[in-house]
């Protein structure tokens, strides 16, 4: 293993401490700002260094998790220049913000940076510091799910261990009330806004706000109710109630009014338009008036917009989301879809947009289905990472790149294999997403044909093997969820280093040329298409490829040469 100064030293050498603008370092990466008056290769070279991402004038220089710490304090002793802050990063690979900016940064070298692009990294930055508090709580609701099941849900005569289930799991209760507010807050410091203001009008979508909102439609006789002298006898299908809609638990039929149902989304929507409006009215205020007029007039402003619309519409988004995800991921081939969609999502930068998601799937089944099948997009890049490492020679770069990043896979931290093994060799990469495909499949399949709708008991968390604590059911059945999550996550390391060793083989690469020529021969467009469709179901291609290969010769097999690993 080599030596954090050794390695801080050999990086400034490559590099040159006269171009040397400024550096920092996040949870995996030393990213130095430099001119560009060397030779950025040689950085991979070094003894340590497990990958390079060049974004404009920024040098990432991946290192691995733990290392980067050592080397970057290394790194502060022999250059003069001083460290900029130390990006705090969020631990889960599915969700954290080293993705998200290396993304943004991978487009805007393809092409200038847009609106969107800078929406997303502020959307990063606003959950990144959040998102660590679940794992935390989440972790501790786990050990309280396992200690649960462990008399069946059933604390009577168990007085010590229902006390201990409260103290673990009550964390992840409070976090929960008051994440939105959190949200809120730290939207309007990136946007520019009030903090408080922000916070204040996302509070307006909590769990705790219910009976007060709720409280705001008086009278509730015979079901008629009054808000602000408007006659509500419908509150079902009234737009100004309908996103307040809660039902019983004990009769599904009857309805009344409690928390706004929109949760995160409606939060996000309305402390954007707070936003919004607050700028406006500090562009016209004049000073000695901004102070106390402009939060008073916002406030009022935002509560009625509320009410009247961002409630209303959000309540429907909310419902079409939740039922659009809810018929996509419990079905085998949506899942499919959507675990072999993630890795792309997550190397754009747009994994962020799956947060409120989440959010509105707790909030519709108390748990978050999707989490496990978006973590088959990480889970398969370990899983291909242990394919790459058997075929690759011994003492060979490939073999001490996977030495360092594998570790953190298995822990959830998938950044080092994605950028540092994975995408690098695009190969690799692709294989991780049909890999991930089938993972989603067989916990969509699970759901559907085997009737255990396997859930994370919080919104977000972990990935990896570091998730199974976590891992519950709708019904919440937490051994079953566990060994469900931990059968898929085995499945997908197998099929990743299966899939990976036989995109490398002799198979493949007679596959991969006979394909070409389909598309570069004369054959009638139609027969193109079949193909192609063919190819779209990922088992088109291991079916065409295998009859193409029982087809040769001993002779052209033998003369055939599979890819080389490197």
């Amino acid at each position: 293993m080599a030596k954090a100064r050794d390695v801080a030293l050999d990086i400034k050498n490559v590099i040159g401490e006269e171009n040397i603008i400024s550096y920092t370092n996040c949870m995996t990466r030393l990213r130095v700002k430099a001119k560009p008056n060397f030779e950025k290769e040689n950085l991979k070279k070094v003894d340590g260094v497990l990958g390079l991402i060049v974004a404009g004038e920024e040098y990432q220089i991946v290192l691995g998790p733990g290392f980067v710490n050592k080397v970057a304090l290394e790194f502060s002793k022999i250059v003069s220049i001083q460290s900029s802050e130390t990006i705090n990063e969020n631990l889960d690979a599915s969700q954290n913000k080293t993705a998200a900016e290396v993304a943004i940064e991978t487009k805007n070298k393809l092409r200038g940076k847009s609106g969107v692009q800078t929406f997303l990294a502020k959307i990063s930055k606003v959950f990144t510091p959040l998102i660590p508090a679940f794992i935390g709580a989440g972790l501790l609701t786990g050990i309280a799910g396992i200690l649960s099941s462990t008399v069946n849900g059933d604390f009577t005569g168990h007085d010590t261990l229902k006390a201990w289930n409260g103290v673990l799991s009550i964390m992840l209760t409070l976090l929960t009330n008051v994440f939105i507010i959190a949200v809120g807050w730290r939207m309007a410091e990136e946007w520019g806004g009030n903090p408080g203001i922000g916070a204040m009008i996302a509070a307006v979508y909590t769990p705790f706000a219910g009976a007060a909102m709720a409280g705001l439609f008086i009278g509730g006789t015979d079901g008629v109710y009054n808000f602000l002298g408007i006659t509500i006898n419908n509150i079902e299908k009234n737009w100004l109630t309908v996103g307040f809609i809660t039902w019983s638990t004990t009769t599904p039929s009857v309805a009344s009014l409690g928390a706004p149902h929109a949760g995160l989304i409606g939060a996000m929507i309305a402390v954007g338009t707070t936003i919004f409006v607050e700028k406006q009215f500090r562009k016209i205020m004049p000073g000695a008036l901004d102070t106390i007029l402009t939060p008073v007039i916002v406030i009022f402003i935002m509560l009625m917009i509320n009410l009247f619309l961002i409630i209303p519409v959000a309540g429907y988004m909310f419902t079409g989301i939740t039922w659009l995800f809810n018929n996509l991921y419990t079905n085998p081939f949506g899942a499919s879809i959507l675990a072999g969609i993630f890795l792309f999502a997550l190397v754009f930068g747009v994994h962020q947009g799956f947060l409120p998601i989440y959010f509105a799937l707790i909030a519709e089944t108390g748990v978050n289905g999707l989490f496990p099948i978006l973590a088959m997009g990480g889970t398969s890049q370990v899983g291909v990472a242990i394919g790459l490492y058997i075929m690759a020679e011994k003492d060979s770069l490939l073999r001490k790149q996977i030495s360092g990043a594998i570790i953190p896979g298995f822990l959830g931290i998938g950044e080092p294999l994605i950028y540092g093994v994975s995408l690098p060799r695009i190969k690799p990469f692709v294989v991780s997403c049909i890999t991930a495909a089938f993972g989603g499949f067989y916990i969509g399949a699970i759901s559907l044909w085997g009737g255990v709708q396997l859930g994370m008991n919080a919104p977000t968390g972990p990935g990896g093997l570091v998730a199974t604590i976590m891992m519950t059911t709708v019904d919440g059945n937490v051994l079953v969820g566990v060994m469900v999550y931990l059968s898929a996550v085995i499945l997908t390391y197998f099929l990743g280093a299966m899939f990976v060793m036989f995109a490398y083989s002799k198979i493949a690469s007679n596959g991969s040329n006979k394909t070409k020529e389909i598309y570069k021969s004369d054959i009638n467009i139609g027969k193109k298409i079949g193909w192609t469709i063919a190819f779209l179901t990922i088992v088109g291609i291991f079916v065409s490829w295998f009859v193409w290969w029982n087809k040769l010769t001993d002779t052209q097999k033998l003369e055939l040469k599979g890819q080389k690993v490197e």
